[in-house]
């Protein structure tokens, strides 16, 4: 009897506490909404003075998620009218995917890019192309996308994935790798290959020159030396975090660094595991943003597969 009561007391507890973190997100989603909302009336956006516009604005946000509403830019609300038009867009097959190709200034980026820089007082600023695309969400659209960017030529330096409540997928990429001067170049070959990656299952990566089959290795596109490979001998294994249906998460440490170690485990390693396992390291090993885990690198050779990552 004490311990149904307990395990009672434990189920209010887990419910309260998520409730609460639901109504913190959501308190922080409506005001956004309502900054957003007062930067653009502000701005005489045309399209504010539409009837039901504070209503049709509000559905964007609620269909969306919370962290939608942590990332938008407050400095450049009229995104948000990008974000909300682009989703319209992408309800019509005709028209689908919808995307968006514009020049941004990144604050902070690397400068080793000389001629995009920008001096725009202290800081320092790099012009890149925004890619934006808004289309039916599926099961592997992030790493489907990210594959073509890279065989494009692009490197990713942000990436932001958003799903609806009601099956649309909003994805925005800052890249590089492309010349300025040809923006609606890249956005008419985006147009052109982004149908093909969609009539696909999954992402088919190519394989590096020293290529080895069966199970003795997993096939990752290999770009220059592939740094991030780790030799799990110089890992420290401290205690197991959470397991799950094919992998253990434990915590541990890469020399000095506390990190994250996602182990795959042998008994249900199969095909389509390990293909889901190099789109993950491929993924991780291009995105790099301040709201992203940190990518240290991954053992990609059995009979221990793994990933490795650090906060921030």
């Amino acid at each position: 009897m004490v311990m149904g009561d307990t395990e009672s007391c434990s189920s209010r507890a887990v419910d309260f506490v998520w409730s609460e973190s639901k109504s913190r997100k959501q308190r922080v989603k409506v005001q956004v909404y309502n900054e957003i909302l007062f930067r653009l009336k502000q701005s005489n956006e045309e399209e504010t003075r539409q009837p039901y516009f504070e209503d049709d604005l509000w559905a964007h946000f609620y269909r969306l998620p919370s962290r939608y509403a942590l990332d938008v830019n407050l400095e450049r609300a009229e995104d948000v009218l990008m974000h909300k038009r682009l989703l319209h867009v992408a309800r019509d097959p005709a028209a689908t995917p919808a995307i968006e190709v514009r020049l941004v200034l990144v604050q902070g980026a690397s400068t080793r890019h000389f001629s995009n820089l920008v001096h725009s007082g202290s800081p320092r600023y790099l012009l890149m192309h925004e890619i934006t695309i808004s289309t039916n969400d599926k099961p592997k659209l992030l790493s489907q996308l990210t594959s073509l960017l890279s065989e494009i030529g692009l490197n990713i330096q942000e990436a932001h994935a958003f799903s609806t409540v009601d099956g649309y997928s909003l994805d925005v990429f800052v890249v590089d790798g492309w010349p300025l001067q040809e923006t609606e170049q890249l956005r008419n070959v985006l147009a052109k290959e982004i149908p093909k990656v969609e009539n696909h299952h999954h992402v088919v990566y190519p394989v590096g020159e020293q290529e080895q089959s069966g199970i003795n290795h997993v096939n990752i596109p290999a770009e220059g030396i592939d740094v991030w490979e780790i030799d799990a001998s110089l890992l420290k294994f401290e205690h197991k975090i959470v397991s799950g249906s094919y992998c253990d998460l434990y915590k541990g440490a890469f020399f000095s660094q506390d990190v994250a170690i996602k182990v795959l485990t042998n008994e249900h390693l199969n095909e389509n595991i390990r293909r889901e396992f190099a789109q993950e390291v491929h993924i991780m090993r291009k995105v790099r943003h301040m709201n992203v885990v940190q990518f240290i690198g991954a053992c990609t050779r059995p009979p221990r597969l793994f990933i490795v990552t650090g906060n921030r």
